[in-house]
């Protein structure tokens, strides 16, 4: 966040989410400056492909897909990764709470011990139950991708998440993977990226 204090960061228009998990919670971007430049290339990106944004730490890349959000006016789910969802069901419950807070009607599918086996299964009907439900247009924002250690099976399930999306949440209107990563990381990492489909920013 480009704030000089938190002082600063209220009278600009900045605040806390209180009573909301920071997992869940999309940074706010009051103070933040539009990078209109940057903000095209995404859009130019997002035709075709999701997006992976990655830099050096402290290179803005959180404030960048906050702030593009906000400009094009997309709401959707923020989940921030971490290396507890190595942890499949912690996983999906929280990204199931945070599809609430989009929708909170949604009913998704609930992820048990049983479904370790027939995984891939498990996550593609679980991704094509929360695309249909999700609003348009929309955006599924995952930062800090890079917490997610190379060997963990998260990895299978983003790739299935992508194979389901719908063509009618990939465009310049909408958005809907943007993987915010500091760096390409390590080699299985930065070949699953590749190899899923997303765009490099």
């Amino acid at each position: 966040m480009l704030f000089d204090d938190f002082e600063k960061c209220l009278n600009c228009g900045g605040s806390l989410l209180i009573g909301t998990l920071a997992k869940l919670s999309r940074p706010r971007t009051g103070c933040i400056v539009q990078r209109e430049r940057l903000f095209a290339r995404l859009d130019s990106l997002l035709v075709d492909a999701s997006v992976w944004i990655f830099g050096p730490p402290g290179a803005g890349k959180t404030s960048l897909a906050a702030s593009f959000l906000d400009a094009r006016g997309l709401g959707g789910i923020w989940y921030q990764a971490d290396d507890g969802d190595i942890d499949l069901g912690s996983f999906f419950h929280y990204l199931s709470r945070a599809a609430e807070g989009v929708r909170g009607d949604i009913r998704l599918p609930v992820f048990t011990p049983e479904f370790l086996p027939e995984l891939s299964a498990f996550a593609r009907n679980f991704f094509r139950v929360l695309w249909a439900q999700l609003p348009r247009p929309s955006a599924f924002v995952l930062d800090n991708y890079q917490d997610v250690p190379a060997d963990a099976a998260l990895h299978s399930v983003i790739r299935d998440a992508l194979a389901e999306l719908p063509a009618d949440i990939r465009g310049s209107s909408s958005a809907e993977l943007h993987p915010a990563q500091r760096s390409p990381g390590s080699a299985p990492i930065a070949a699953f990226a590749k190899s899923t489909g997303w765009s490099f920013a």
